[in-house]
């Protein structure tokens, strides 16, 4: 969980900079998750990322309009907390960043192709998720 919290709170800081996140800390933390499975024993790593690879098939369809680092994290993150968890802070995370986006347009200081820093929406998400559960 730590480990998770930790990969989102610095790619966050990165999404929020540069709009860009270096793929090596989720590498890393899927790489982690991998090792935690097989520690436990658990089986199901495709299910855990699935999230995550659906959300790099959305990537790849929208030609990079939802970007390639985003999928990568929530495909680590599926693997270190689980298909249920990160299934339910996608759902919450999408929520916010389209109501932020809504009602940024509404107020006219976003266009519609304005960039959005997902990254931070889904950190807010696991520990929303995490402090529910």
């Amino acid at each position: 969980m730590a480990i998770c919290l930790f990969m989102l709170a610095i790619c966050s800081i990165q999404d929020i900079q540069y709009k860009k996140i270096k793929v090596i800390l989720p590498l890393i933390g899927g790489a982690a998750g991998v090792i935690l499975n097989f520690s436990e024993q658990k089986a199901g790593l495709t299910a855990d990322c699935l999230p995550g690879i659906i959300l790099l098939a959305v990537s790849w369809i929208t030609r990079g309009a939802v970007g390639q680092g985003d999928g990568l994290i929530v495909a680590s993150a599926g693997l270190l907390m689980g298909w249920e968890l990160t299934a339910a802070a996608l759902f919450w995370a999408m929520t916010g960043a389209a109501l932020l986006g809504c009602v940024m347009m509404a107020c006219r200081n976003w266009s519609r192709k304005q960039r959005v820093a997902f990254v931070p929406f889904l950190f807010g998400a696991f520990i929303g998720v995490m402090l529910w559960t």
